[in-house]
């Protein structure tokens, strides 16, 4: 046999070798959940599931001198918040039903479907026993116009703030420069789909999670004081996004100077004052990453102690998940934009005439 056809069959094999070693392999956890937010910036459309879980105990000694924290106590002990819809990118419109399941005592739901587009919110008005409203107004949408609102009102609405994608970009970016300021070996993990308690629908390739123990706590609040904000304030005033956030410039480079004139000795007494208050039982980020690299659902977890000397000790715990599915495909919009809507101007006369306003 020839060198050229010994040749030829080498590469062959040598190529096929490459392949089946990269669909086999993984990127090791922060480089994983890097590129995926790299990748989600490009989402074009998906269906979302994100839901909010917030537990906050006082200790009885603080609601005993403060009564007024017993409401509070009731309203914020296992309150769930839910908002479940479809986003598309071009053109801009997001729908979702926001929904508040209030517990305890004074136990109901409040659901509120709004529609967004590149100008316009359509808000439903909700019904709710806090707030008896006429049928006429809770039948229909409250339209805002933004382009209307900043002709006629002193209070201007930036529509670029209001950009989903814009937000979206921003959020990726920041995510970014989180990332790049921890150590893999210290806080990124990789975990297997079965122990992460992520839900079956989920598609996974890998699963990393990103966490913050006792332990790693100071370093971790020095990172962010140090590399982390400095970097998320000048993206905030970057060309891309200043027009997003509409911050007054010198306020922004008053902000910028402060963070730079950290005593370093200084924010780590504050920080060791923080550890003796605050005892971690759990607080990471668990990302989901499908074959194509995007990130298909997401958990936030958080379990805090804190210690007060007088009053007691705060229990605050929080779960924030997002799963998206239906990426990249046709958006399946089931609200669509309102047909029976209500501007501002008769949202308030029918909020007259029925003795509210």
């Amino acid at each position: 046999m020839s060198k050229k056809v010994w040749m030829s069959l080498f590469v062959i094999m040598l190529a096929i070798s490459v392949v089946l070693t990269g669909c086999g392999s993984k990127e090791t956890p922060k480089q994983a959940m890097e590129e995926a937010t790299t990748t989600a910036a490009a989402m074009t459309s998906a269906d979302f599931n994100m839901k909010m879980t917030l537990n906050l105990e006082f200790p009885e000694a603080a609601v005993k001198a403060d009564p007024s924290l017993n409401m509070a106590a009731n309203l914020m002990k296992n309150m769930e918040l839910t908002a479940k819809g479809v986003y598309q990118a071009d053109p801009m419109q997001t729908e979702m039903t926001l929904e508040a399941h209030i517990k305890g005592d004074m136990q109901t739901t409040i659901t509120v479907p709004m529609v967004m587009t590149a100008d316009k919110i359509y808000i439903k008005v909700p019904k709710t026993p806090f707030l008896p409203l006429p049928e006429d107004v809770t039948s229909k949408y409250l339209v805002m116009d933004m382009n209307e609102l900043n002709k006629n009102s002193d209070v201007k609405v930036d529509i670029k703030s209001l950009d989903m994608k814009k937000q979206q970009e921003f959020s990726q970016d920041a995510m970014k420069i989180f990332t790049a300021n921890f150590d893999e070996k210290t806080y990124f993990v990789d975990v297997d789909k079965k122990d992460a308690g992520i839900p079956d629908t989920a598609d996974a390739k890998q699963v990393v999670k990103f966490q913050i123990t006792n332990e790693t706590l100071e370093p971790a609040l020095m990172a962010i004081i140090e590399k982390v904000a400095p970097q998320i304030l000048d993206l905030v005033g970057s060309d891309k996004y200043k027009d997003m956030f509409q911050i007054d410039p010198a306020e922004l480079e008053k902000a910028k100077k402060e963070v730079a004139a950290t005593d370093t000795e200084q924010a780590k007494k504050d920080i060791a004052e923080i550890k003796k208050a605050l005892n971690i039982n759990e607080m990471n980020i668990i990302t989901a990453i499908n074959k194509d690299n995007y990130p298909t659902y997401q958990a936030i977890n958080a379990n805090l102690d804190i210690k007060d000397e007088k009053s007691g000790n705060f229990k605050v715990g929080t779960k924030i998940t997002n799963e998206y599915t239906n990426i990249n495909q046709k958006a399946n919009f089931k609200i669509g934009i309102p047909a029976e809507t209500l501007t501002m101007e008769e949202f308030n006369k029918k909020m007259q005439g029925s003795g509210l306003q």
